[in-house]
């Protein structure tokens, strides 16, 4: 009895074996007359798929390389203007730190005339940043006003028309738009009620929310952070956004 048991499952077994055979073989015919029937639109889409895959592919290389490119360039640039301003200094130092009055007039048209906006302002500063005594030293704390001035103008421009946040309150989400508007892009200090970040020509921007008690205004201070260390600023550079 056990063999004839055996027998008839095993039977059993094999017809459903040859019934799964038969569906996958129809189903199969019927896959392969689909695919025939629409192969045209599905050589078509997939064509379609891989070029927009290849283009999102290209493009994120390129914005990739660009901005590494960008970058690099950037630092190659500070590093330039760094040895030309380490030259600039080197073979005019009699003349920039003279304690002569008329002498240091003449460094400043050289130091205004030769040096980008960002770089001079950091010049200037030193210069003036010497003791009341020394005769020039208002010479080129006057420099470093206007200098100054000139940057805040820049900034505004940059600023003018933008709306950082949509609500009648100064946000940390503003700020951080603020600091993406003026092209800042290392971001360094981050508060409860501030944010600093550095452009790629070097200079430090901080942001302050709800400054001195205008809840719908922001602070903003700049300049160039010490070597090391992260850009907190003074109110020298501060002015008021909007």
């Amino acid at each position: 009895m056990a063999d004839e048991s055996d027998a008839t499952l095993a039977s059993a077994q094999l017809a459903i074996e040859r019934e799964k055979l038969e569906l996958e073989k129809a189903r199969f015919r019927l896959e392969s007359r689909f695919v025939s029937r629409n192969l045209p639109v599905i050589i078509a889409a997939v064509v379609s798929i891989a070029g927009a895959l290849i283009s999102g592919i290209q493009l994120y290389t390129a914005v990739r390389s660009a901005n590494q490119a960008s970058k690099a360039q950037a630092a190659q640039s500070e590093r330039d203007w760094s040895l030309k301003v380490a030259t600039f200094m080197s073979d005019n130092r009699a003349l920039l730190l003279s304690r002569e009055p008329e002498q240091a007039k003449l460094a400043r048209a050289a130091v205004e005339a030769s040096l980008p906006l960002r770089i001079r302002l950091e010049v200037v500063r030193a210069l003036g940043a010497r003791p009341d005594s020394v005769p020039t030293t208002a010479i080129w704390r006057d420099a470093t006003s206007q200098a100054v001035s000139r940057m805040q103008e820049d900034l505004r421009i940059q600023l003018k028309g933008f709306h950082p946040d949509h609500s009648h309150q100064a946000t940390m989400t503003g700020a951080h738009r603020i600091l993406k508007r003026l092209q800042c892009t290392q971001e360094r200090l981050l508060g409860p009620d501030y944010v600093t970040a550095v452009r790629e020509d070097g200079l430090a921007v901080a942001v302050f929310v709800g400054t001195y008690g205008h809840a719908n205004e922001y602070g903003i201070r700049f300049g160039t952070p010490d070597r090391g260390r992260s850009y907190f600023g003074d109110n020298e550079t501060y002015f008021e956004y909007p």
